[in-house]
């Protein structure tokens, strides 16, 4: 018989399973992508083939267009349609004899049904071009030339095919998946009903209505992060608001002793601008809008009931499995309406780029999985959970992620297992050992080899890039190093100085090294302070969770740019400022 339990349990599960609909719908929505007329106006000083190549995303197969005759110093223009809903991979322009003079581009222009952007410097959108080719900017265009007898390509950036072509797919969860869903949400309630209620009273937020309003406002900011992390610009500004009416109206709730370990921020912040407004004028306003984080970040938190601090991380972490849950049904999805034979690991690492960068989602699930083995006093389920997300890191090519997730799970083990209490200790231990580690590698040439296929080279990304920007970041700082070269300019800067042949010189990529990064930009007085930003807590503090955050992202940044895009600027200072004062009130 349908007792009254269940009809409860049942409507419950129900309005779970809209919820999820919903988020999944609005948040992990797929990008379908309208058919887009390609034309090039192209000339040549003599007589040539010419055609256009596409790969389409999940497609192993490279799509050749017909091949078009161009005679000489004649104008002709290549029009090829591409049609393919998962988007593009590359699109190349391929032409015959390369060697046999210059191969002009005029304009390129891209259709679809009501949109048409064109491009009459089309330096704007080549990425990359073929190792036999010299490419001339002129103002007609571009042209390429090359001594070496050969087929000339040039690869187009697919971010303006993608832009123009693109269209929000909104999709419920499929029948199928649902009614599994809908049982196992139901098994759980059922189960767990009673553990949920009083977990439920634990979310219970304290304090004055100040205090309220900002501990909401930072628990919604808390469930949107891994969904919506634009929406951080808005709720930062409110906080800030509503920051500035509670520090004036209830000074009794803050202590100035609270904001001692933030001091470096504004001093990192003022640095960066003060070489843009001397140095590098037209990179400074989008510095100031990217960096403004390093400012508003550390007074988000202060002031605040010991337990609101708690639930704003319990809110995080409820939100990441939930985003894990959403991606992994995603991805069965789309796997399973894919006709072809990839991988569902590829897929998987698709479904993740097509929202976040690996790396940055990698560092969320980081942060909640090891906040969390520190916090509980369970001893098998914290195993299981750390075995799950650290197979969801390894699947998701985040390579050294994975490997900093299994350091750390051992360290708090060990932590945990025999009671050691200094953690700035166990801090230098594992800090030292992994720089003779790094330095074994370094001048171990099997080691190294290793290191790197490991690390760098992953299914989605073939080619070690790492390497060949390093070098080439070593020769901008020689000649930069005391006020960089702007952040408008890292990235070109790079390119020049990358070997004319190399594969990655017209790939537009950073430093992949935060700190590299920070001196090629900025110079080296900024540097100083943010690794000034790294060490200061450590050294003055016996703060463990926050030790291990600044261990992963110190390590981490070795590897990865993380404040060259906003989202890591976000997730960086959110985090460096939680865990601090968490810390303090714990």
């Amino acid at each position: 018989m349908f007792s009254k339990k269940h009809f409860k349990i049942t409507y419950k599960t129900l309005l779970v399973l809209i919820i999820i609909n919903i988020f999944y719908a609005f948040f992990l929505y797929q990008r379908e992508y309208n058919p887009v007329k390609i034309e090039i106006d192209i000339t040549s000083d003599y007589q040539s083939w010419v055609w256009l190549s596409h790969k389409g995303k999940y497609n192993d197969s490279i799509y050749l267009s017909t091949k078009e005759f161009i005679s000489k110093k004649k104008k002709h223009t290549l029009i090829v349609e591409i049609d393919n809903k998962y988007g593009s991979e590359f699109i190349g322009i391929n032409w015959n004899f390369s060697d046999k003079g210059k191969f002009f581009i005029h304009n390129i222009r891209f259709k679809n049904k009501s949109k048409i952007k064109e491009y009459s410097n089309p330096e704007e959108v080549v990425k990359y071009i073929s190792n036999n080719l010299n490419l001339v900017k002129t103002k007609d265009g571009v042209y390429a030339e090359s001594k070496i007898s050969a087929n000339g390509w040039i690869m187009l950036e697919t971010f303006p095919i993608y832009k123009i072509s693109r269209v929000k797919s909104f999709h419920p969860i499929s029948f199928s998946i649902n009614c599994f869903l809908f049982l196992l949400i139901y098994l759980i309630i059922y189960r767990y009903v009673n553990q949920g209620y009083s977990f439920y009273k634990q979310l219970t937020i304290e304090g004055n209505i100040y205090q309220k309003m900002r501990t909401y406002i930072l628990v919604l900011w808390a469930l949107l992060l891994p969904f919506w992390i634009n929406i951080s610009h808005i709720l930062a500004i409110v906080l800030f608001v509503i920051f500035s009416i509670h520090f004036f109206n209830k000074k009794e709730d803050f202590k100035v002793s609270k904001m001692k370990s933030f001091w470096i921020f504004p001093l990192f912040f003022l640095s960066i601008i003060a070489v843009n407004f001397i140095f590098h004028f037209e990179s400074a306003f989008d510095d100031l809008v990217r960096f403004s984080y390093f400012i508003i970040a550390p007074i988000l938190f202060v002031g605040l009931p010991k337990k609101n601090i708690k639930n704003i991380i319990t809110s995080n972490q409820i939100s990441i499995i939930g985003y894990v849950i959403l991606l992994i049904v995603a991805t069965t999805e789309r796997y399973f309406n894919v006709n072809n034979s990839l991988s569902f690991e590829l897929v998987f690492v698709n479904t993740i780029e097509t929202y976040w960068h690996t790396s940055y989602l990698a560092g969320l699930l980081m942060l909640n999985m090891f906040v969390y083995l520190i916090n509980t006093k369970q001893k098998i389920f914290p195993i299981i959970l750390s075995i799950i997300v650290l197979s969801f890191i390894y699947f998701s090519d985040a390579r050294l992620s994975f490997i900093m997730g299994i350091l750390l799970f051992f360290i708090i083990q060990i932590k945990k297992q025999f009671n050691l209490k200094r953690s700035k200790r166990i801090f230098l231990i594992t800090a030292i050992f992994l720089i003779l580690g790094i330095l074994f590698l370094a001048n171990n040439k099997g080691s190294k080899e290793y290191f790197i296929n490991s690390l760098f080279k992953t299914k989605s990304e073939k080619t070690d890039a790492r390497i060949n920007l390093w070098e080439s970041s070593k020769k901008v700082i020689g000649d930069h190093y005391l006020w960089g070269v702007g952040n408008n300019h890292i990235k070109s800067s790079l390119s020049s100085n990358l070997d004319i042949d190399s594969k990655i010189k017209y790939r537009d990529y950073n430093a992949h090294n935060q700190y590299l990064e920070i001196l090629i930009g900025y110079g080296i007085f900024p540097l100083l302070f943010f690794i000034l930003l790294i060490i200061y807590p450590v050294l003055n503090n016996k703060l463990f969770i926050f030790n291990m955050f600044i261990l992963y992202f110190s390590i981490a940044m070795l590897v990865e740019s993380y404040l060259a895009r906003q989202a890591g600027v976000i997730i960086f200072t959110y985090w460096y400022c939680l865990l601090i004062v968490y810390n303090e009130k714990n």
